[in-house]
């Protein structure tokens, strides 16, 4: 038969539901963690600094394959303008012969070379890399001495007037001298390559920064959360120690590791708080002794006098006497 205030019993109990953890509160909890912040700000640090020294090592990189170029070049200029210095032509067959056939061995760097005639200044006065700037191109008509080798680009067949040297134009890497012996026609000499191969080995290096970058950014996140998990392990031993601490049994200390840092100073700091609480407590329990074995001889004394007194019948003033 069943009990009927059971019913009123059970529904005065209050009934909750287990409380389970979603996996978004696990993960918002994580990201609320000293670990988790000290591991972003590793990733952070590695990342910028990967991207950085990679950018830096690609912009000298460049620099480096574009001055080895100019040397190159420059030299091959120079080797041209001693041929002419010696007493060759610029129309002579023997120069333009040996010129070409550099060209066709060079033809996988588009390495190319132009003699254009020079009209308007003596050739006595102008010799050198800066002496082309106001010289003017003779036209085909007025001279025959005009020549180009194969691989000369078609936008420098034609061009109107004389180049920076060194310069980049549409591809390529163009150095121009203006070279001349005693009065009259002068010679510009352009010699020039394609930066084709200077591309290639850039784009190569992207590749390999690209490559590198995705893996930065899967192992900077992996191994900084791993170091931020040993620089918090001591704080983690910290709470789990003072998780087990008790009023009632205060013996247990932090431990220090001997390194001499802020996390042996945070112990130290706290060990020596427990240690004032623990005296603290241990002076009130001999006081709470003290006082109790002062009041209980007093305390002993009036009951008997009260147990004397109630053993028989007495008057009320006898009463007032004995209590």
């Amino acid at each position: 038969m069943p009990i009927r205030g059971s019913r009123r019993a059970w529904r005065r109990i209050p009934f909750r539901l287990p409380q389970t953890e979603l996996p978004v509160d696990r993960f918002l909890k994580a990201m609320r963690s000293l670990r988790f912040r000290l591991m972003l700000v590793n990733a952070c640090v590695v990342l910028l600094a990967s991207m950085a020294t990679l950018f830096t090592l690609r912009a000298g990189m460049q620099f480096a394959l574009l001055h080895e170029l100019d040397q190159i070049l420059s030299e091959d200029l120079s080797e041209v303008e001693l041929a002419l210095a010696a007493g060759d032509d610029a129309r002579s067959s023997e120069l333009r012969e040996q010129l070409e056939r550099k060209a066709r061995g060079h033809i996988q760097h588009r390495w190319f070379v132009q003699l254009l005639p020079v009209a308007g200044i003596s050739g006595g006065e102008t010799s050198g890399p800066d002496a082309a700037g106001p010289l003017l191109l003779a036209s085909v008509q007025a001279d025959g001495n005009r020549w180009q080798s194969v691989n000369t680009p078609a936008f420098l067949r034609d061009h109107p007037g004389p180049l920076h040297s060194p310069t980049t134009l549409e591809g390529y890497r163009i150095h121009t001298r203006t070279i001349g012996k005693g009065q009259g026609v002068l010679t510009q000499l352009r010699i020039g390559a394609s930066l084709d191969l200077i591309r290639r080995d850039l784009a190569l290096i992207d590749r390999i920064t690209g490559v590198v970058m995705v893996l930065g950014l899967i192992i900077a996140p992996l191994g900084g959360y791993a170091l931020a998990g040993v620089a918090t392990r001591p704080l983690e031993q910290i709470i789990r120690t003072a998780d087990r601490l008790r009023p009632e049994q205060l013996n247990e200390r932090l431990p220090l590791r001997g390194r001499g840092d802020e996390l042996d100073q945070l112990s130290l700091a706290f060990n020596l708080l427990l240690d004032l609480i623990a005296s603290f407590l241990e002076r009130n329990g001999d006081f709470l002794a003290n006082a109790a074995h002062e009041l209980r001889t007093p305390l002993a004394a009036l009951r008997s006098t009260a147990e004397v007194a109630l053993r028989s019948e007495r008057s009320v003033t006898e009463y007032q006497e004995l209590l």
